[in-house]
């Protein structure tokens, strides 16, 4: 006797529609604070603001409870990002000190060359935009 297999419909992806100008489309996530990174025992997290079309990444750090995060691609490869460039060389003394040391990497992270932005930096992205918009 055969065994009827079901068959399965091969998946079909929605054409994605990129962001055209800067602030057209924006991806909002949370990450959790590694608890190696506070040496207060408190519990941190780092909202991020990322930017479709130049890229651009803000963080600011908040106290608040534990939320489900909602999954969004270029955040959370931007949280991968800051995990292995930041956080696993970063220890936070209190949350003025976690907010000093976030708002240097902050700068220099928005100066980072990236493949994807053809060998530019989310800053020089969004230079380009300044002309076309302002």
């Amino acid at each position: 006797m055969r065994t009827l297999e079901k068959k399965r419909n091969p998946r079909k992806n929605k054409p994605y529609q990129r962001a055209a100008y800067p602030g057209q489309k924006n991806q909002l996530d949370v990450k959790y604070v590694p608890s190696e990174c506070v040496v207060n025992g408190g519990k941190y997290y780092q909202f991020t603001a990322k930017d479709e079309c130049t890229r651009w990444t803000y963080r600011e750090y908040h106290r608040s409870r534990i939320a489900t995060p909602r999954h969004n691609g270029k955040v959370e490869r931007q949280h991968r990002t800051d995990e292995l460039r930041f956080y696993k060389h970063m220890r936070m003394y209190s949350l003025a000190d976690g907010r000093r040391q976030l708002a240097v990497y902050q700068r220099q992270s928005n100066n980072h060359i990236m493949t994807c932005l053809g060998m530019k930096s989310p800053n020089q992205v969004l230079s380009l935009y300044h002309g076309v918009m302002w």
